[in-house]
This record gives structure tokens, sequence and C-alpha cells, in this order.
């Protein structure tokens, strides 16, 4: 793995969004999508058990960077699922193939989509009451309004 596509994809589970656009931000988390989800998985767990039992409120003031992470993904996942884009990137060697009609080449995306969404779920769900006071940008605000209805 080169140092480009490491730096991406670490920076995608770090929640630290580069501004790269959706087809790179997806394709640079599809060899990992496993950990990816793990990952969210876990942060959205450990940061609803954090609310009470952070006595210091470490995950209250990491929160908004957090869910502004998984917004960030599930945006991009979502953008680029639906995409009108035939181009899939496959294997860490990033071989591109064209698809004709609609193959289910993007599975894994949508599978890790759903991940995303569902940790968005467990933190809106033990946060409900907090979320409005956070300051998101407005298409993160706008997305996240998806998940409070």
């Amino acid at each position: 793995m080169n140092e480009d596509a490491y730096l991406r994809r670490m920076s995608l589970v770090c929640g630290v969004l580069m501004p790269f656009s959706a087809v790179e931000r997806a394709e640079a988390v599809s060899q990992d999508v496993q950990l990816c989800v793990f990952a969210s998985q876990s942060a959205a767990f450990l940061t609803v058990h954090a609310l009470k039992e952070d006595g210091h409120g470490e995950a209250f003031r990491t929160l908004p960077a957090l869910l502004n992470a998984l917004l960030a993904l599930s945006i991009a996942l979502q953008t680029y699922i639906h995409s009108k884009d035939p181009t899939v990137f496959v294997g860490s060697k990033k071989k591109v193939i064209k698809l004709h009609g609609r193959q289910l080449a993007r599975s894994q995306w949508s599978y890790l989509s759903k991940n995303v969404d569902n940790a968005i779920y467990r933190i809106v769900i033990g946060y409900y009451e907090h979320l409005h006071g956070f300051k998101l940008p407005p298409e993160h605000a706008a997305h996240l309004q998806n998940f409070l209805e």
C-alpha cells in the first residue's frame, strides 16, 4: 500500500475527512470496509455509553467532531452510491472497470453506508436532547435532520 492511500484511509478512520471528492473518499475506504464498520460502530457505542460514565465530559466535547465525520462519510457514500458514474475501483492497484447497468459492484459501499447510518442513529438516540446545541455545517445539519425525523 502506498503512503497516499494509507493517509487517505487513516484520515477517514480517524474522523478527519480530507477535501477529496465523494468518489475518492468512497474508494479510500473500499478496501477496508469492515474496519470502517467496526470503527464507526465502536465510536458510536463508546460515545453513547460515555454519556453516563464520563465524569469529565470528554465525550460530549468531542461529539461534534465525531458526528461531523460520520455525517460527512454518510453523505459521501450516498452520493457515490447514487451517482450515475459507472466507474468502480477494484483492489489496491486502482484498477478501473466500467459497469453496464445496475450491477452489485457497489454493495460494499451500501453495506458501509447502512452501518455508518446505524452509528449515527445510535448517537442521535443517545444524545437527542443535546444535538440542537451543536454547530454543524449546513450540509451536515440538513443530513442530520433526516435522522431526527
